[in-house]
């Protein structure tokens, strides 16, 4: 093993490094790979903050985090025991759990096994998302964990081919000392005045085909096939000097703890809500709270200033969030404008190869975390537009920002009715989250 690698396995998780030497978990050069999936690397204060506000405008939210994120999970697993020929048992349950902890899920226990009657009970005491989400929206009244939910009850009906639902029956967020998961066959499910406290997955709900979500999660149409063969160096630098660190089923990067989420069940969030909530301007604005804090943070520890140069460490590091590569088009600081190109944009190539050429510019998160860095550093109110998307067939992605007082010069009247909503949303939920407490840990 190379000197570099046995450094990493000091006090780490070897089979979390085995994973990233084996490159079935790999940074490449223009997007986040896990197992061969493309990936995002999300904040969980970003994923916590995106839940919250699109509850409060639209209560199907709940039921699509469940279904998408147990038919991904599902198609995923279902996929590993095609490949390697796993025998079904419940040493391979276990052995899936495992696995998805290293997307930063938190432990996961076995409490109860039992196939014949049909239940399963896991439990999560460091589900980092359930304690995030109280510490960033209060206490709950009832259970928030519906994408874990749906990812443990994925990795069942994969393993056990059994149709399964899945219920938190205790939360953190719900000052339970622990998350508990139960998992019942669909046939032997309890009572529903027997689980009022928790929530129910229904697929009426969530008024929409449920096709179109396993179409988008199968294993091929999530399969990255291009090859990439190389380790990113900032993940290796990350890793090696302790900005990046995997413990107890939870990932930190530069002290803030993160997801990885697969690439298509954003983009299948986005296209499900886009037309009837909010979604559009929710992830703009989770994107640029985000952004703001990050960008923040660097010009702390590392003492950028000057916009050139802040703009390109943070357009480097999007290969490591799992957005693709940037270059500087345009930059004035006086004018406090800049324009920027992605020509290999895996969220908008993605996108256009699910649902075909689209209308509208797609990248609603990008844009928010350019916005965002380009206000800390003019320290002003900026916004960022696309003037240009590869969903859109266009040769590459295109973005603009410019300060907020100009929308009326640079924007169409699409654009200026984006922004009307998007002010409503932060002036809706100033008081719904606690935006101090984002990334302070």
């Amino acid at each position: 093993m190379p000197k570099k690698w046995l450094k990493m396995v000091l006090n780490k998780d070897f089979a979390f490094l085995s994973l990233i030497r084996a490159k079935d978990f790999l940074f490449g050069g223009k997007e986040l790979l896990f197992f061969k999936i493309s990936k995002l690397m999300f904040v969980v204060d970003t994923f916590v903050s995106l839940q919250k506000i699109l509850t409060l405008y639209d209560d199907r939210i709940k039921n699509i985090l469940y279904f998408v994120a147990k038919e991904s999970t599902k198609s995923i697993v279902s996929q590993e025991i095609k490949q390697f020929g796993y025998k079904r048992s419940t040493h391979l349950f276990e052995r899936m759990l495992k696995q998805f902890e290293y997307t930063g899920i938190g432990k996961s226990k076995i409490l109860r096994l039992d196939i014949e009657k049909g239940v399963i009970k896991i439990r999560n005491p460091n589900c980092v998302f359930a304690k995030r989400f109280r510490r960033m929206c209060g206490f709950q009244s009832q259970p928030i964990d519906f994408y874990i939910c749906g990812i443990y009850t994925g990795i069942a009906e994969a393993v056990f081919q059994t149709e399964f639902i899945g219920i938190e029956e205790s939360c953190i967020a719900c000052l339970a000392p622990a998350c508990i998961f139960n998992i019942y066959a669909t046939k032997k499910i309890p009572d529903r005045k027997k689980l009022e406290n928790g929530f129910m997955p229904d697929k009426s709900r969530c008024r929409i085909d449920i096709d179109i979500i396993k179409e988008a999660t199968k294993f091929e149409n999530m399969l990255e096939k291009r090859k990439t063969s190389r380790l990113n160096s900032i993940t290796e630098r990350f890793i090696r000097t302790n900005k990046m660190v995997y413990k107890d089923g939870t990932i930190k990067v530069l002290g803030g703890y993160i997801f990885l989420i697969p690439l298509n069940n954003i983009i299948l969030i986005q296209k499900l809500l886009e037309k009837d909530s909010r979604i559009c301007e929710a992830l703009y604005f989770v994107g640029k709270m985000q952004t703001i804090t990050a960008a923040n943070i660097m010009k702390k520890r590392f003492g950028f200033e000057n916009i050139l140069k802040l703009f390109a460490v943070i357009f480097r590091q999007s290969e490591l969030i799992g957005f693709g590569d940037f270059k500087m088009l345009k930059s004035d600081t006086k004018k406090k404008y800049a324009l920027a190109q992605s020509i290999n944009n895996k969220f908008s190539l993605q996108y256009f190869k699910l649902f075909g050429k689209q209308d509208h510019p797609v990248d609603y998160l990008l844009s928010g975390m350019g916005a965002g860095i380009a206000e800390v550093l003019v320290k002003e109110r900026m916004v960022l537009i696309q003037k240009c998307c590869i969903a859109q067939q266009s040769p590459s992605c295109v973005f603009e920002t410019f300060e907020e007082k100009k929308i009326d010069s640079f924007c169409n009247p699409q654009q200026k009715l984006f922004f009307r909503k998007l002010n409503e949303i932060e002036n809706d939920i100033k008081n719904k989250i606690n935006w101090k407490n984002f990334y302070k840990y």
